[in-house]
């Protein structure tokens, strides 16, 4: 059960939180348990893209999701906007599996 970091309430039970902004709410909970706090923009890219790009649609407790956090962060970070390969697509932020980003 996630809680909010101020007070403890479930905050993802507030009257108006729809299913994908409890989603949201949730992970960026458990984000900010390894990558406190998710302000940097590369933070903010990574954060953005598992919640609201990611085809996956990881929940908070997918044991996968910190894996792909941090992978999504240090493409964001390093500029992966920019990378290209020769003669090979870049796997990076497809809906695979994480494993098979290259």
């Amino acid at each position: 059960k996630m809680s909010c970091s101020c007070c403890g309430c479930d905050d993802t039970k507030k009257p108006g939180v729809d299913e994908d902004e409890a989603r949201a709410i949730a992970i960026k909970t458990k984000l900010e348990e390894i990558s406190f706090p998710l302000i940097g923009e590369a933070q903010v890219k990574a954060l953005n893209w598992i919640t609201n790009i990611d085809r996956l649609k990881l929940e908070a407790d997918s044991p996968h999701l910190v894996h792909r956090y941090i992978l999504v962060l240090f493409y964001y970070a390093l500029g992966g906007e920019n990378w290209t390969v020769e003669e090979r697509e870049i796997l990076w932020l497809s809906q695979l599996s994480h494993c098979y980003w290259v």
